[in-house]
C-alpha cells in the first residue's frame, strides 16, 4: 500500500476529527485494494466440489494436500450437529459424509478465514466478525434448503456478505508508522462502518468474485431490484438478521420486527418459517465445528 505522509501526520493531532483517515481509506480503497489472492489449494477444491461429475477420489487427493483444509473436513464430519454412526477417520469418509456442497462451503471457508480474518492485536476485533459471517453463512443455507434453491450459492453469499469489514481492518493496520495505534475504538468502528461497502467492492474485483456473490456484497442491504438476483439478496438480509440474534449482537428493539418483514419479503410459507425454529442448533453447532 502507497505511503500518505501529507495524511497521517495528522492524525496523531486530529483530537478525534477522522477526516485524516476518511482520506487514507478513500485513497487505499480506490485502486486494486491490497489483498492476498484465495489459495490455489482452496480455489481448486472449490471448483472441484462444485462441479457435479467429480471424482471423489480425486477430490480426496487435493484436499489431503492440504493439511487445514483437511482437518476442517474431518472436524465438521464428526461434529455434533452431523453426528455420524461410527467416527470419520479418512477424508473419502467425510466426503461421502458430508456431500460436495458441505465441502465446497468448508474450502471457501478456510481460505477466507485465512486470508483476511487474522490479524495480530486485532484479533478480538476479527473474531466476532468471523463468527458473523460463518452463522449468516449457514442461517442463508438453513433459508433455501426447504426450496432447494441455489443452497450453496446462498452459503457463499451469507459468508462474504459482511467480507469489507475484515479488508478495512486489513487497511488499517498496514497504515505506515503503526498510526492505527492512535485510533480509540469507537473511531476504528465508526471507520468500519463507514467504508465496509466500498471496501467489499474493491475486494470482488481483486478475487474475481462471480456476478451474485458480488450483488449481495455490493447491495444486500437494499431493497433488491433489477439485478436478477432479488431472492438470494433477501435471503442473505434474513440471514444476517437472524445470525445476530443467535450471536446475541446487538441487541435491537426493532430486531423481531425486521426478521419477521425479512420473512414476509421472501413469502416464506408457515412450515418453512415453522421448520427454521429448528435452524438454530443447526447453526450453532456449526459455529462450535468451524470456530
Amino acid at each position: 500500500m502507497p505511503s500518505t505522509p501529507s495524511i497521517l501526520p495528522s492524525l496523531s493531532a486530529a483530537n478525534g476529527d477522522l477526516a485524516g483517515w476518511q482520506r487514507y481509506l478513500r485513497a487505499a480503497l480506490e485502486g486494486r485494494v491490497d489483498v492476498p489472492p484465495l489459495s490455489q489449494a482452496s480455489a481448486e477444491i472449490a471448483a472441484m466440489a462444485a462441479d457435479g461429475e467429480a471424482n471423489t477420489a480425486v477430490l480426496a487427493q487435493l484436499i489431503e494436500r492440504d493439511p487445514t483444509v483437511a482437518a476442517h473436513v474431518i472436524r465438521v464430519a464428526n461434529s455434533a450437529a452431523l453426528a455420524p454412526r461410527v467416527p470419520i477417520v479418512t477424508v473419502p469418509q467425510a466426503i461421502a459424509w458430508l456431500g460436495m456442497g458441505e465441502i465446497q462451503a468448508i474450502a471457501t471457508s478456510v481460505a477466507v478465514r485465512s486470508r483476511l480474518f487474522s490479524g495480530g492485536h486485532y484479533d478480538a476485533l476479527l473474531k466476532p466478525m468471523w463468527r458473523r459471517a460463518v452463522a449468516t453463512a449457514y442461517w442463508a443455507r438453513e433459508i433455501a434448503r426447504p426450496s432447494h434453491t441455489l443452497v450453496d450459492l446462498a452459503h457463499l453469499c451469507g459468508l462474504l456478505c459482511r467480507i469489507g469489514r475484515p479488508v478495512v481492518v486489513r487497511c488499517l493496520v498496514r497504515a505506515p508508522d503503526g498510526a492505527d495505534a492512535r485510533l480509540a475504538d469507537s473511531q476504528r468502528v465508526a471507520l468500519i462502518d463507514e467504508f465496509e461497502a466500498a471496501a467489499g467492492a474493491a475486494l470482488c474485483k481483486v478475487w474475481s468474485l462471480p456476478e451474485p456473490v458480488s450483488t449481495a456484497i455490493r447491495g444486500w442491504r437494499d431493497e433488491p431490484g433489477g439485478t436478477g438476483w432479488e431472492r438470494q439478496l433477501r435471503q442473505v438480509r434474513l440471514a444476517d438478521l437472524l445470525a445476530a440474534r443467535t450471536l446475541g449482537e446487538p441487541q435491537d428493539p426493532l430486531q423481531d420486527a425486521r426478521i419477521g418483514a425479512a420473512i414476509e419479503a421472501l413469502h416464506l410459507p408457515p412450515d418453512v418459517v415453522r421448520s427454521l425454529q429448528d435452524s438454530e442448533a443447526v447453526v450453532r453447532q456449526a459455529l462450535d465445528a468451524l470456530d
